[in-house]
């Protein structure tokens, strides 16, 4: 018998694209599968609607959140509990997925019984359900050339948690930690790379996942810079150091952090509350040490800067020329662009 694939899903408000996700999934090649959606106490009558739409569909279980906290992790916890399947995988309410998806990635697992867990490649799309192709809008699931975990480290999302099929018994200590509220899928991924995990990139795979990228700002984990995700993107940062520390290579894993933690800095500048920033600049002041006090005299300069797509070129000029950080090339040319 064909092993059974059970596949979790949060929603939150997510009216008609959690219908579309549930279509892709009942019309797969793969028939073994079992879906649990989480609903995360929709107020906008979505929870209705899906009770209505899979009354006649048994592989399909709706279950609202009866816990505290609110959000995406508590609802993958509780959809972890309660399924059942060999391979897990972990999608979102608002993307959809190829016809072959299941049996492109159950087949792979299948032939690498040693994985614990693969990925395969993914596309973009908009509102309309259009692939992107601008080169500005990025593919997942692709493997770097050079260091996957570097790359991870850095923000650059090789891969997410739906890029990617789970054997059920290799994740179950590694459950999604419910104090995080922004950037879940890293801490996940980071978490089955330092529990050294066996995986592989399906480098021969057809595009079978399509993410969302401009879909409802309802979306669970939105607003990246409200102040209680501040507090948990410091939580989280604190919590990756703490694990990187344990490891040999702890120097050069936290220089590739210092990349995500400058890009989320750049958010908090332009985007964030001034009590925010000041918090975090504190964290990196903690961790960092003398990066901290580079950055703090470079934001206390940017303040006599009155126009802001020249303040924002010049942080930018600055992460490069001072932490040789190639990964605001990109941002300066966007910004070029007056």
């Amino acid at each position: 018998m064909k092993k059974k694939v059970s596949i979790v899903i949060p929603m939150f408000n997510s009216g008609s694209f959690i219908i579309e996700m549930i279509d892709c999934i009942i019309k797969q090649t793969y028939f073994n599968w079992e879906l649990i959606i989480i609903d995360d106490v929709s107020t906008d009558g979505t929870y209705e609607k899906v009770i209505n739409y899979i009354i006649n569909e048994k592989r399909i279980k709706l279950i609202q959140r009866d816990r505290w906290p609110k959000g995406a992790q508590s609802c993958r916890n509780i959809g972890f509990d309660n399924c059942i399947g060999d391979y897990i995988m972990f999608f979102d309410a608002d993307d959809l997925i190829s016809i072959d998806c299941l049996k492109q990635r159950v087949d792979y697992m299948d032939k690498n019984p040693e994985l614990d867990f693969s990925i395969f490649p993914a596309r973009t799309i908009n509102k309309s359900n259009e692939i992107f192709q601008s080169e500005s809008k990025k593919m997942y699931g692709i493997e770097s050339k050079n260091d996957n975990f570097g790359s991870l480290l850095k923000a650059e999302v090789p891969f997410a948690v739906w890029t990617n099929i789970y054997k059920r018994k290799s994740i179950v200590k590694i459950c999604w930690d419910e104090k995080i509220k922004v950037f879940q899928d890293f801490y996940f991924n980071f978490l089955s790379i330092t529990n050294n995990l066996n995986f592989q990139f399906c480098n021969s795979a057809e595009y079978d996942y399509f993410y969302r990228v401009d879909s409802s700002s309802n979306a669970i984990t939105s607003n990246l810079i409200k102040t209680e995700k501040v507090f948990s993107t410091i939580y989280l940062f604190e919590n990756v150091l703490n694990i990187l520390s344990q490891r040999d290579d702890f120097l050069i894993r936290k220089k590739q952090l210092l990349t995500f933690c400058l890009i989320y800095l750049e958010r908090l500048l332009f985007r964030g509350k001034k009590d925010d920033l000041v918090l975090f600049l504190n964290f990196l002041k903690n961790n960092y040490g003398t990066k901290y006090f580079s950055l703090n005299r470079i934001i206390q300069f940017l303040g006599f800067i009155k126009n802001e797509k020249l303040k924002r070129l010049c942080f930018s000029f600055w992460m490069i020329a001072i932490y040789r950080n190639k990964r605001f090339f990109l941002l300066i040319i966007n910004k070029l662009k007056f």
